[in-house]
């Protein structure tokens, strides 16, 4: 009785293991890479526009121009969608932080703060 419990143990070990193996990785934690669109709103200042960053092997890159000038973009993605990033220009520094999954997220420079969208092109 105790080998036939051991063998159907262990059967059960090796159906469960070859289960979490097949299970889908979810979206947002699979390739990222691509450039994705921000769009924010803001509280205290004027409209913004949107930007547009890139991401590789879970990495931000790109620019754009702002009110206080260019803005070099630098951040990364962690495997649970989440994601931090700045954008730093000579006299200013922005920063965004939020979910790819939900598409959602925060952003806060010196002077203004508000709310983001973020979505791949």
């Amino acid at each position: 009785m105790t080998s036939g419990f051991l063998l159907l143990s262990r059967r059960f070990i090796k159906i469960i293991s070859l289960i979490v193996m097949l299970v889908p990785v979810p979206a947002f934690a699979q390739n990222n890479d691509g450039p994705w669109t921000v769009t924010r709103t803001g509280n205290g200042c004027r409209p913004k526009s949107p930007i547009t960053v890139i991401i590789k092997d879970g990495e931000f890159s790109g620019s754009y121009s702002g009110g206080t000038g260019r803005h070099q973009i630098k951040g990364a993605v962690a495997g649970d969608g989440s994601f931090a990033f700045t954008a730093k220009s000579p006299r200013d520094r922005v920063e965004f932080q939020g979910n790819l999954a939900a598409g959602t997220g925060k952003w806060k420079a010196r002077n203004c703060n508000g709310t983001l969208k973020i979505y791949p092109q």
